[in-house]
């Protein structure tokens, strides 16, 4: 007996799941703050002509321009007027090295910290940890202890060349004005 022909049902095609999300899922470190690349340098000192300003392992780009303002503001470094990155026994494990001591007030001397992405922004926990410690241990030393961030002197709104934003930085530094830290309202180092 013949059978009568079957009709033919297209088979679809089969669609695999997605698979999970591999690597980091949610943002971390500079996308988790709204801290992205470091920005262009548009005005101010421009790039480092001077010898005493000496890139190491353990200093970042962004200190060139406050560098460059105390010059400006204080002459060479000393030690009785300022000085970089000189070390300071903290009590914490090894010795603390601030970015900038500025001796203006011999009552209650200045450390100035740049907060760079390589160094300060775009770390772990426990590096985060101990900038804490050692502003609580240099604090109680006497010294004033001014967290700098690189998205207010960068970007010179005042027009290129002109160096005014970081001098204006450093010059806040100095009388003791702390500015709100960038990660905590959101600021890109693009534009503030």
């Amino acid at each position: 007996m013949a059978k009568a022909p079957q009709s033919i049902i297209p088979m679809s095609k089969k669609v695999r799941p997605r698979k999970p999300p591999t690597g980091v899922v949610r943002p971390t470190g500079q996308k988790r703050f709204g801290v992205t690349n470091n920005p262009v340098l548009l005005g101010g000192p421009g790039r480092n002509p001077y010898g005493g300003f000496v890139m190491t392992g353990n200093n970042s780009l962004e200190e060139w321009p406050p560098y460059w303002a105390l010059l400006k503001l204080l002459g060479p470094p000393s030690p009785g007027v300022w000085t970089y990155q000189g070390k300071i026994g903290t009590g914490l494990p090894g010795a603390s090295k601030p970015d900038f001591i500025i001796n203006s007030n011999p009552q209650r001397p200045v450390i100035v910290r740049v907060q760079s992405a390589q160094y300060h922004i775009g770390v772990g926990s426990w590096k985060a940890a101990y900038d804490i410690d050692q502003r609580v241990a240099l604090e109680k030393q006497g010294y004033s202890v001014i967290d700098i961030f690189p998205q207010y002197y960068l970007v010179d709104n005042y027009g290129p060349g002109t160096a005014r934003a970081v001098i204006a930085t450093m010059q806040e530094a100095m009388a003791g004005r702390q500015r709100t830290d960038p990660r905590v309202t959101k600021q890109s180092s693009k534009r503030v």
